[in-house]
């Protein structure tokens, strides 16, 4: 009879420990790829600031056209002033979900832009696809560049789909 009992001890004691393990892990492992999503969207984000920068010295009518990846933990991106219109102005700012706002100034131009909003994109097929199948995947979008001016940038922006 304590024989028995301390067998079934041991088997608790055994998944207990187990699942404490695979707890663990899991959250070692999200807490993994949520720092490489964060890196990754920043990392984009500055190099879309870099390309704006470098447009801005060219001459009027220069233009860049690039395409950058961002992770699904982005939510906007979008231009400021320094009285926090969005839409137009020297500040480029990225929302990353659970982390603050990260602006970066222009040097030397304004830029106009319609804010890139990722959050919901319930109105996109391939969006409510991803999210019937649990799943939200990283966006490439292709950015444009223009010099419309002196000190002024026009940066369009649309979604790129693979071909498949």
């Amino acid at each position: 009879m304590m024989e028995s009992v301390e067998q079934w001890m041991w088997l608790v004691a055994g998944v207990i420990i187990t699942a404490a393990l695979i707890v663990s892990g899991y959250a070692l492992i999200s807490r993994y790829i949520r720092s490489s999503e964060i890196s990754q969207a920043e990392s984009s984000f500055s190099f879309l600031k870099s390309s704006s920068d470098s447009v801005c010295v060219g001459g009027i009518n220069s233009q860049e056209v690039k395409s950058f990846i961002f992770p699904s933990l982005t939510e906007e991106i979008y231009v400021r002033d320094d009285d926090y219109q969005i839409g137009n102005g020297r500040f480029m700012c990225i929302n990353i979900s659970g982390e603050p706002p990260l602006c970066d100034e222009l040097r030397l131009c304004s830029v106009e832009m319609q804010t890139v909003n990722l959050k919901d994109d319930s109105s996109n097929i391939f969006f409510l696809i991803q999210k019937a199948l649990g799943r939200k995947d990283a966006v490439k979008l292709r950015f444009i560049i223009s010099k419309t001016d002196l000190d002024q940038l026009e940066i369009s922006w649309h979604r790129e789909y693979a071909s498949s």
